[in-house]
Order: structure tokens, then sequence, then C-alpha cells
């Protein structure tokens, strides 16, 4: 018996993003209220798909840009809705363009004001 011809078999799936039992309409509509909170540009590719755009710039505190300093930054991402076993649905987003750790810190923001 060869050792290293035996197969090891993974029982666990892997998924990513956020799991809602909502429906896609409403996982769409909440994701759109987010993203105006978080002065975030959207457009609808498709319909369970959203183009992102993030820039440091068109955020307003008080009237004023919240930083002047700060470099501009823009952040591009795309958001999906996928349907998995059991009625639920998996809400994905992927970074198109722009610095990974703005990024992070921004899907952080999302995933943490998202209420599915």
């Amino acid at each position: 018996q060869n050792v290293m011809q035996q197969r090891f078999v993974a029982d666990n799936c892997w998924a990513l993003g956020v799991q809602s039992r909502l429906s896609p309409g409403d996982i769409i509509a909440e994701l759109c209220r987010v993203l105006a909170l978080l002065t975030i540009q959207w457009k609808h590719n498709a319909p369970y798909n959203l183009k992102c755009l993030y820039s440091n710039t068109q955020g307003l505190e008080g009237g004023a840009p919240v930083s002047t300093n700060a470099p501009d930054i823009l952040i591009r991402f795309e958001t999906q809705i996928y349907r998995l076993k059991d009625d639920r649905y998996l809400l994905d987003v992927q970074r198109i363009d722009g610095p990974l750790y703005c990024y992070m810190d921004l899907v952080d923001q999302l995933l943490s004001e998202l209420k599915l």
C-alpha cells in the first residue's frame, strides 16, 4: 500500500463573503443604503451586480472635506449576489483597483453597517 496514493477528501465547504436569508432585492436595497451612507458611488451593472467607486475627497463632515492633507485615494470594487443552497444568498465584494489596505478598511466599514 503506497501512502502517497491515498486521497484525502475535505468535507468542509468554503464560502467567502456575507451570507443572508433575505431576498436578493432586499440585499441590494440594504447594500445601496450603506453605500450612500459611506458616500460610495455605484451603478447597476446587472440585476445583482454593482460597480462601486470610493474617493476620499467625496466624503463631507460638516460641509468640509474629511481630510484636506491626505492624498487622493480611489477604490474601485464590485459586489455580486450568488444563490447558495437552502434559500440563502451570498454577497461577495471584490477589489478592482486601489490600495489594498484602504480597500480592506472600507469593506470592514461596509460590512459592519450592513443589516443582513
